[in-house]
C-alpha cells in the first residue's frame, strides 16, 4: 500500500511539473510575438518600395 501511495505522489509532482513548463513554454512564446518591430505586411517602408527601384530608358 505504502508503494501505490508514492507512485500517486510522484504522478502528481510530475503532473505539475509538466503543467508549470507548458505555462512557462506559452508564456515566452507569447512575448516574442509581441516584440515583432518592422512587419512590412503591416506598414511597407515607403524607401523599399518598388516604385522606387523603377527606371526608364531615356533614348527612346
Amino acid at each position: 500500500m505504502q508503494r501505490t501511495w508514492r507512485m500517486i505522489w510522484a504522478m502528481t509532482l510530475l503532473s505539475l511539473l509538466a503543467i508549470g513548463t507548458t505555462l512557462v513554454t506559452l508564456r515566452a512564446v507569447a512575448q516574442t510575438d509581441e516584440q515583432i518591430t518592422d512587419d512590412p505586411t503591416v506598414a511597407p517602408d515607403p524607401q523599399e518600395s518598388a516604385d522606387n527601384n523603377v527606371s526608364f530608358p531615356i533614348d527612346i
